[in-house]
């Protein structure tokens, strides 16, 4: 259980100064352009995939290879501030969780019309798609 402690506050440190990190040093179209939503810290503690939304009308993965090129010198700078012996290798993936629970949030909301609409003897009820 120690290590499983030890792996969850890794990825809670590593949230908090990458997120100080993103809004300090990364220029100012891409810190207000990207939030970090988690990350996620493999056993060893070797690699994290550090998740990231965009906002507006960015691009993810213009704005993930602009991440991946800010990992080398933000992990010098973790390893200068959180004082631990090895510091993860960053790889930032687009978190496509919000895009997936609104698609699965509309499709339940249009089966739910469709149940509604044969409830009530409506011929003319909507096709649901899978």
């Amino acid at each position: 259980m120690a290590r499983g402690h030890r792996i969850a506050r890794m990825q809670s440190s590593l949230l908090t100064d990458l997120a100080r990190l993103l809004r300090s040093e990364a220029d100012d179209r891409l810190a207000t352009g990207c939030t970090l939503t988690r990350i996620v810290v493999t056993g060893d503690l070797s690699e994290a995939d550090v998740y990231f939304l965009v906002h507006g009308d960015r691009v993810p993965e213009e704005t993930g290879a602009a991440l991946q090129c800010l990992a080398h010198r933000w992990r010098s700078e973790l390893y200068r501030t959180m004082h631990v012996y090895r510091i993860p290798q960053l790889h930032f993936v687009w978190d496509q969780a919000l895009e997936e629970g609104l698609d699965l949030s509309l499709k339940l909301g249009r089966m739910e019309a469709a149940d509604e609409a044969v409830s009530q003897g409506n011929d003319d009820a909507p096709e649901v798609e899978e």
